[in-house]
């Protein structure tokens, strides 16, 4: 896999950004690939191995990124791990808010924003709702590909059994299956900054984050900032009305899925608690 992130080549390659650049900041979009030599420079150090890949989550979405791979990567494979999308709008909502990147502190406002926001060509981390309707996106590709290029995989399944869900990856793409990595890690889950002053001025470039770098050393400030983060966090938590606002707009879109993949999926649209990322 290459070192760089969701390179996002193929929802590029044409020229034409289909989204606002500026909806993202220039920390998300800098590392985007736009050319082809560039593109398969991040595979440079693999050399002869067995298989290259990269994980671009926006070409499952993006209406033109499965054209642009059929003409340029006619044969290759597809992982593709789908999680319920009412987790994953929230998940991406959290993600957002976690970058500073989303302006609407309220979830259930923000999924109101929605349509809006498309119209105006946000970037489509911030189609919470819309990204979530699998079953359009994977038919786009299912008339393009072979069914027999795709794995599909649920995170259900990576989440209760990353071993085995490994394996199934290394049996599809056809390299030594028995290989055994390290996964033990578990990233914790995501806090959400308050809104504070202090911790925004510290942040951006004015006179007094000048005078507390000139005036404590890198260590200290470091500290300082952490314990700031820490006192005005907090963890997201969906809550149950939302969630089930969530499951009743979803229901029609997971029954197509389901017929689509000849999976039961009914474990989506329980009734639970409220969960945070």
């Amino acid at each position: 896999m290459t070192a760089q992130k969701e390179p996002n080549y193929f929802s590029l390659c044409h020229g034409n950004m289909r989204f606002d650049p500026s909806t993202i900041g220039p920390a998300y979009h800098r590392d985007f690939v736009h050319d082809w030599n560039a593109y398969m420079d991040l595979f440079r150090e693999a050399g002869e191995e067995q298989a290259r890949g990269e994980s671009s989550p926006v070409y499952l979405y993006d209406p033109f990124a499965a054209d642009s791979i059929r003409e340029q990567l006619p044969a290759c494979r597809f992982v593709v791990l789908l999680r319920n999308p009412v987790d994953r709008a929230f998940s991406n909502y959290v993600l957002n808010l976690r970058a500073r990147l989303e302006p609407e502190r309220n979830f259930r406002k923000a999924l109101n924003l929605e349509e809006q926001r498309i119209a105006q060509n946000w970037w489509w981390g911030f189609h919470y709702f819309k990204a979530g309707l699998y079953s359009e996106q994977l038919e786009r590709y299912f008339t393009r590909f072979p069914r027999e290029q795709f794995l599909i995989l649920l995170y259900d399944q990576w989440r209760d059994d990353a071993r085995a869900t490994f394996q199934k990856v290394l049996s599809f793409i056809g390299v030594d299956e028995h290989f055994s990595p390290r996964l033990g890690k578990r990233f914790k889950e995501s806090k959400v900054q308050n809104e504070n002053l202090i911790k925004d001025v510290l942040d951006r470039d004015s006179l007094i984050k000048r005078l507390f770098k000139k005036t404590f050393s890198q260590r200290t400030r470091t500290k300082v900032k952490q314990y700031i983060a820490g006192k005005n966090s907090y963890k997201p938590v969906l809550d149950p009305e939302s969630r089930l606002y969530l499951q009743e707009r979803y229901q029609p879109e997971i029954g197509k899925l389901e017929d689509l993949l000849g999976q039961d999926l009914s474990h989506w649209l329980k009734r639970g608690e409220a969960v945070t990322k």
